[in-house]
C-alpha cells in the first residue's frame, strides 16, 4: 500500500458520506460497478466499488472480494482494500493507473509480459497455499497500480474447502469464470477447482497478450513460435493432472525457456543417454520433455524417435496424452523445421509404432491424433517402404481401429499409392475401402443452403399441365414433400440430373456406430428414409456451435450425420471428455425456443429441449450423460413434429 493510501484506511468509517463519486463509472460489469472517487478528508484519489442489485449473491460475492484483499492485500501483487460499509454493498481501493487490457501493446514484448506474470503468480502463492482459488483471472482483472502489476477481483474466489457459505453458487454443470480465460474444469465443477485452473487462466492471458486476440472457451491461445509457446502449451492442457500443477513451476519453466534455452535440450540428451543405457524411467521422461518442446526439436528427432519400439510402447503406455502431444508436434510444417521434411521415413516407422500400441491399448484418442498425422505426413514422402509399411497397416485394420480410420480418410485423402494398392483388395474393412474412394472436389462447390439440411432436388416435369396452360417453358414441381420423408415417386434421377450425392453411403447411422454410440442411434436405424449417412464435417457435426448462435466449436470424437435429402437431418457425437460433453450441451440448452413451434414441441417430456437450429429450422437434444453422448433431430418442415417423430422411433 502506498504512502498516499494510507490516510484512507486510517480514517476509514465504513460510511459512504466519506466518498465523492464521480458522476461516470470508469468500469461497469454484471456483478458491480467502478467509480473513480474522492475521500472527503484527504483529497485522496480512490476507486469506489458497489453492487450492483442488493442481491444476496452479489452481496456475499463483494463479501468474498472484500476477505480475499484484507487477507492478502498486504502482498504487493493483490490489490488490498482501503474501506467497506458493514453490508458488504460497497468498497473502496487504490485509483489504478490502468489495466492489463489498456497496456495490452506493451505486454506484446518478453520483458513486460514476464512481468506482469511473475506478478500474477508472486499475488497467487499464499492464496494457494491457504486453499484459496481466484477463478476468473483476465487482462480486467490485472491492474498497474504505482508502478507495478496487481491481482484484483476476488469475487468468484474458491475459499478453502470447508469454508464455502453456499455450495449453491458454484453449481456443478454451470459455467464459471470469463469463457476463454476460464479453465475446461470451471464449467464441470468449479468448487472442485484448485490452482491448475489458475494456472490456465494465466496461460490464455499469455496467448492473449502475444497474439493481441480474445481466446475461446476451451481452446488454448499458442503463439505461433519462441520460447512463450512452450509453456502456454503446459499451462493450458485439458487434461489438469498434465498441466503446470503450481505458480513456481511455471515461474521455472519460464526461467527455464527464457533464461537457460539449452538446459532443455542438455537435459534431453541426458534422458536419451539414460534410456541407451536401461534405464526404465528415462522414456517417459523424455517423452514428457519433447511433448512440451516446439521449435527446438532436437529432442524429438534425436531422442523420442530413436527411442528402441518396447521402450517407446512402455512411456505410451504411463503417458498416452504426452504421446498425443507429440504426434501432434510431428505435424509441423517443413517450413518451420527443414529437418522434417527430410526424414519423413524415420516418423512414419515412429508413427506405426505409436498405432499400434495405441490400438492395443484402446487408447482411442491417441489412434485418432496418430491418423491424421500419418495421413498428413505420408503425403509427403515418395519413399515406397514407408508407404507400403502404411498401406499394410490400413489395410489390415478392423473394428473401432477401422472406423477411425475411415473418419480421418474423409478429411485427409490416403496417398495416391496406398489408396491404389488397398483398392483392389478384399480384405480390407468395408468402411476404409468406401472412403479411399473419396476425393478431394477439383470443380467448383455446390450452393450451402441455410442450416445443415442438403436438399439434392429431384424434378418433375408436367407435360400435361405445360400443355394444357399452353406454357411453352417446361414446368418444374419439386419432388419432395414436406413431412420428413420423400416423394412418394421415388428418387430414382432423370436424365440428365446430377449425379446423387447421396450414391454409396451408408443408410442407417448404425452402419458408422461402435459400442455404447452403436446402442445410441440405433431406435434411427428403423427410420425408413434416409438418403445417406456419413461422419460428421463442418457444419453437420455435433460441436454446441450453430447457426442460430454461432461459437466456438468444441470437437467430439465420433460424429455421424444422416440425411432423408429433403428436411430432416439426424446428428450423433460422443465426447470422449466430459467437460467437453457438458459445455456443448449446455449451450443448446440455453438456445432460445422456436418462434413458431408445432404443438408436441411446445411442451417436450424430460430429457428433450427444443431450439431454434437455424430461420428456417428447428432441433430437439438428447443425451446419454453417463456414455458422454449428444443426438440432434433437425428439421425445416413447418409440418414435422419433431417430439412425436422422435417419440415414435426413439421409444
Amino acid at each position: 500500500m502506498s504512502s498516499d493510501d494510507a490516510t484512507v484506511p486510517t480514517a476509514a468509517s465504513g460510511n459512504r458520506k466519506d466518498y465523492a463519486l464521480d458522476p461516470r463509472p470508469i468500469a461497469r460489469g454484471g456483478q458491480a460497478t467502478v467509480f473513480a472517487a474522492t475521500h472527503k478528508r484527504s483529497g485522496r484519489r480512490v476507486a469506489f466499488k458497489r453492487v450492483n442489485i442488493r442481491h444476496v449473491d452479489m452481496i456475499a460475492r463483494m463479501k468474498r472480494e472484500i476477505e480475499a484483499a484484507t487477507l492478502f492485500g498486504d502482498h504487493p501483487n493483490v490489490m488490498p482494500v482501503l474501506d467497506h460499509d458493514s453490508a458488504f454493498e460497497w468498497f473502496v481501493m487504490p485509483l489504478a493507473e490502468a489495466t492489463a487490457l489498456t497496456l495490452a501493446k506493451d505486454l506484446a514484448e518478453t520483458g513486460a509480459l514476464r512481468d506482469l506474470v511473475s506478478a500474477i503468480c508472486q499475488a497467487l502463492r499464499l492464496p494457494h497455499e491457504q486453499g484459496w482459488i481466484h477463478r476468473d483471472l483476465k487482462p480486467d482483472n490485472l491492474l498497474r497500480l504505482d508502478g507495478r502489476w496487481v491481482v484484483a477481483d476476488w469475487g468468484l474466489g474458491r475459499r478453502p474447502r470447508g469454508q464455502t457459505t453456499d455450495a449453491r453458487r458454484t453449481r456443478m454443470g454451470t459455467a464459471f469464470g470469463t469463457e476463454g480465460f476460464a479453465a475446461p474444469e470451471l464449467a464441470v465443477d468449479a468448487h472442485a477447482a484448485g490452482p491448475p485452473a489458475d494456472i490456465y487462466s494465466i496461460g490464455q492471458i499469455i496467448g492473449w497478450a502475444l497474439t493481441g486476440v480474445p481466446p475461446h472457451a476451451n481452446i488454448p491461445l499458442l503463439p505461433a513460435g519462441g520460447p512463450w509457446r512452450a509453456i502456454v502449451k503446459a499451462a493450458t492442457l485439458h487434461d489438469v493432472d498434465r498441466r503446470i500443477a503450481s505458480v513456481d513451476d511455471l515461474l521455472a519453466m519460464i526461467a527455464d525457456e527464457l533464461d537457460n534455452p539449452e538446459v532443455v535440450v542438455h537435459r534431453g540428451g541426458q534422458l536419451l543417454a539414460r534410456a541407451r543405457t536401461g534405464d526404465p524411467a528415462a522414456p517417459l521422461e523424455l517423452l514428457r520433455l519433447a511433448a512440451q518442446s516446439d521449435e527446438n526439436c532436437r529432442i524429438l528427432w534425436d531422442g523420442v524417435l530413436g527411442l528402441p519400439d518396447e521402450q517407446t510402447h512402455g512411456a505410451i503406455t504411463a503417458d498416452p496424452g504426452a504421446a498425443a502431444e507429440v504426434v501432434r508436434l510431428l505435424r509441423v510444417p517443413a517450413s518451420r523445421d527443414p529437418k522434417a521434411a527430410t526424414t519423413p521415413p524415420d516418423v512414419i516407422r515412429w508413427l506405426l509404432v505409436v498405432a499400434h500400441q495405441a490400438e492395443e491399448g484402446e487408447h482411442w484418442d491417441l489412434l485418432d491424433d496418430t491418423i491424421e498425422s500419418l495421413l498428413l505426413l505420408s503425403a509427403r514422402v515418395d519413399d515406397r517402404k514407408s508407404l507400403a509399411e502404411v498401406s499394410e497397416w490400413m489395410g489390415s485394420r478392423t473394428g473401432q481401429a477401422a472406423s477411425s480410420l475411415a473418419v480421418a480418410l474423409r478429411r485427409w485423402p490416403a496417398h495416391p499409392r496406398i489408396r491404389e494398392e488397398l483398392s483392389g483388395r478384399s480384405d480390407v474393412d468395408y468402411r476404409v475401402r468406401q472412403n479411399l474412394r473419396i476425393q478431394p472436389s477439383k470443380g467448383p462447390r455446390p450452393v450451402r443452403q441455410r442450416g445443415v439440411l442438403r436438399r439434392p432436388r429431384a424434378w418433375l416435369l408436367v407435360g400435361a399441365v405445360a400443355a394444357t396452360l399452353g406454357v411453352s417453358a417446361p414446368v418444374l414441381v419439386d419432388q419432395l414433400n414436406g413431412n420428413g420423408s420423400p416423394g412418394e415417386n421415388g428418387s430414382a434421377p432423370e436424365p440428365g440430373e446430377p449425379k446423387n450425392p447421396f450414391a454409396g453411403l451408408p443408410k442407417t447411422p448404425g452402419e458408422l456406430a461402435l459400442f455404447v454410440m452403436a446402442d445410441f442411434v440405433a431406435p434411427w436405424n428403423s427410420y425408413p428414409s434416409w438418403a445417406g449417412c456419413r461422419s460428421g464435417s463442418g457444419d453437420t457435426v455435433v460441436n454446441g456451435s450453430f447457426p442460430s448462435q454461432p461459437g466456438p466449436k468444441i470437437a467430439p470424437s465420433k460424429s455421424i450425420h444422416c440425411d432423408n435429402g429433403g428436411n430432416l437431418a439426424v446428428m450423433f457425437a460422443e465426447f470422449r471428455d466430459s467437460r467437453d460433453f457438458t459445455a456443448v450441451h449446455n449451450r443448446y440448452l440455453a438456445a432460445e425456443l422456436p418462434a413458431n413451434p408445432r404443438p408436441g414441441e411446445a411442451a417436450p417430456p424430460p430429457g428433450l429441449h427444443v431450439f431454434e437450429w437455424s430461420q428456417t429450422e428447428r432441433a430437439v437434444v438428447w443425451t446419454d450423460p453417463k456414455n458422454k453422448l449428444i443426438g440432434l433431430l433437425i428439421t425445416g418442415s413447418s409440418r414435422t413434429d419433431l417430439v412425436e417423430l422422435w417419440t415414435r422411433y426413439q421409444t
